[in-house]
């Protein structure tokens, strides 16, 4: 008869068993704006799409100010440094 297998001894998960990406603000890679362009105009198609109120390439360009005001853009880089997804800060009245 073949014993069971022995008990797995378990183990906390910490912050280096997961990748964690580099944020970076969107100022300092402008270019990536072109990136996310068609992203925003597919996540958003209502309001970035054809006929919406919004224009992605617009908001991005305000998200990339070089002045760090808000809004103010934020990417996240792979470990290969390209932008795997973005988000934004602004003041909420």
């Amino acid at each position: 008869m073949a014993s069971a297998a022995p008990p797995q001894k378990r183990r906390s998960l910490c912050i280096t068993d997961t990748k964690v990406p580099m944020l970076i603000p969107l100022r300092q890679r402008p270019k990536f704006c072109t990136f996310f362009v068609q992203q925003f105009e597919s996540e958003w198609p209502q309001w970035y799409g054809p006929g919406g109120q919004g224009n992605a390439r617009k908001d991005l360009k305000a998200f990339a100010n070089p002045d760090g005001n808000l809004p103010v853009g934020v990417v996240a880089l792979d470990d290969e440094g390209s932008p795997s997804w973005a988000d934004e800060e602004r003041r909420v009245s």
